[in-house]
C-alpha cells in the first residue's frame, strides 16, 4: 500500500526533495520522530571520530510504519543472520523539546487487541434477570481490572 502525495498543487515544494524554511524541514516523511535517528547516527559518528567504536553497529531504518509496516516482518524473518544482535535501540521516540537533543534508550511498547463482549439485545427486567445474567459492561470491567493488581504488576496469564 501507497499513500499518494496527491493533490500536488497543496504541495509548495516537491514532496521527494527536502527543503528548510526557517528552523524547519520540509518534505514527505521528514516528520515523526526522524529527528531521532539522526541524533543516533551523529552520536556514533562523534563516538567514531573521538574514541572509535568498539562494536559493530547494525541500522535498519524502516519508512513504512504509517502505512503498517507491512513489508518488515518478512524482511525480518528473511534476514535473522544479518540482523542478529546483543542490543536493539529504537529511536523512535519524541524529545525533550526544540533546544534537547534527545535519545530515548527505552520504550515500554504496545500491544493492540479486539476484544468483544456479548449479552442480550434488550433491556432485562432486574425483577425477572437481576443477578442471573450478567450484565456485559460490568464483566468487561472486571476483565480490564483483573489486568493488573493493586501493586502494578500485570497479571495477564503467560505474560513476562
Amino acid at each position: 500500500m501507497f499513500n499518494p502525495v496527491d493533490p500536488m498543487e497543496l504541495w509548495t515544494s516537491d514532496p521527494f526533495e527536502a527543503v528548510v524554511r526557517g528552523d524547519y524541514l520540509f518534505a514527505r516523511g521528514s516528520s515523526d520522530m526522524k529527528g531521532q535517528v539522526m541524533a543516533s547516527l551523529k552520536a556514533v559518528e562523534a563516538i567514531v571520530r573521538t574514541t572509535g567504536l568498539p562494536i559493530n553497529i547494525k541500522w535498519l531504518v524502516e519508512g513504512e510504519e504509517e502505512i503498517g509496516s507491512e513489508h518488515l516482518g518478512e524482511f525480518i524473518k528473511n534476514n535473522k543472520k544479518l540482523l542478529a544482535s546483543d542490543f536493539c535501540l529504537n529511536p523512535d521516540a519524541g524529545m525533550m523539546g526544540p533546544t534537547k537533543p534527545t535519545i530515548t534508550t527505552g520504550l515500554r511498547g504496545l500491544a493492540y487487541f479486539e476484544l468483544k463482549v456479548y449479552g442480550p439485545d434488550k433491556d432485562l427486567h432486574s425483577g425477572l434477570f437481576g443477578g442471573t445474567i450478567h450484565n456485559p459492561a460490568q464483566a468487561l470491567i472486571e476483565l480490564i481490572a483483573g489486568m493488573h493488581d493493586k501493586n502494578g504488576k500485570i497479571m495477564l496469564p503467560g505474560f513476562l
